[in-house]
């Protein structure tokens, strides 16, 4: 494990979330043939490794085991809503139904003002 992905493991969710994003934007930004496309896919596949370790936790309650049942019964951490709602609001034509945008908005607006995101 590099320096880079032990780091990523320390990081709390939305920073964690953040860095991804960023990491993403910057490997989709380089020409096939740049020198640093290797080691940004390297460092980018770890992250996704350690954001579906993340999701494993968080959807089985800290490893523990759950049937479908009980699984259906918790809901996302606010952060995982939040960032469903940002995607789906990322291009809101393709949406098409205003009402759905609107409620959208509204629910974004209520998670941002929830106060600080719990991890």
């Amino acid at each position: 494990m590099s320096d880079e992905d032990a780091d990523i493991t320390q990081l709390d969710d939305p920073a964690f979330l953040g860095e991804r994003a960023r990491v993403r934007e910057l490997f989709e930004r380089l020409p096939p043939d740049h020198a640093d496309r290797g080691r940004l896919a390297a460092h980018y596949s770890a992250m996704q490794a350690e954001f579906l370790r993340r999701a494993s936790i968080s959807r089985t309650g800290a490893g523990r085991s759950m049937n479908d049942t009980t699984r259906a019964a918790i809901p996302p951490p606010r952060w995982a809503r939040l960032l469903a709602v940002e995607v789906l609001l990322a291009d809101p034509e393709r949406l098409g139904n205003d009402a759905l945008e609107g409620d959208l908005y509204i629910l974004r607006d209520q998670l941002r003002n929830e106060g600080p995101v719990a991890t």
